[in-house]
């Protein structure tokens, strides 16, 4: 196996780490629970994210597809800082259930576009 599937299985595999776990701790500030106060769950979302970004920036400098090379790349980018921006506006906030909703909605179908994307390599997926 190359280094480069091993690496893609990696990063696959921090992709479903870290989406279960954001959706699992938006489901927890949703119900107002106090779990999000443990060390654990201020802490692993950054390892994970870390991880996550490092292994997306070495599969684009091995493969030569940058985003301005492949425009599917491109279109995760831009939809990721989406995620990142509307998932720090939800977790960081203190805004009404309905507000903290909307931007808990923003952020998962931000998420969804880029797994659809990654999954059709095109940035239009579906059509």
């Amino acid at each position: 196996m190359s280094l480069y599937t091993l690496l893609k299985i990696f990063h696959i595999s921090c992709v479903v780490i870290s989406i279960v776990g954001f959706t699992w701790r938006g489901v927890l500030k949703l119900s107002g629970s106090n779990l999000l106060q443990k060390k654990i769950f201020k802490i692993l979302p950054h390892v994970v994210d870390t991880l996550l970004l490092a292994s997306a920036i070495s599969l684009v400098v091995m493969s030569g597809m940058y985003p301005w090379v492949a425009g599917w790349v491109g279109a995760k980018l831009l939809a990721l800082i989406v995620y990142v921006v509307a998932g720090s506006i939800f977790m960081r906030s203190q805004q009404s259930q309905s507000r903290q909703f909307f931007w808990f909605a923003i952020s998962v179908l931000a998420v969804g576009y880029i797994v659809a994307v990654a999954l059709t390599k095109s940035p239009l997926p579906g059509l």
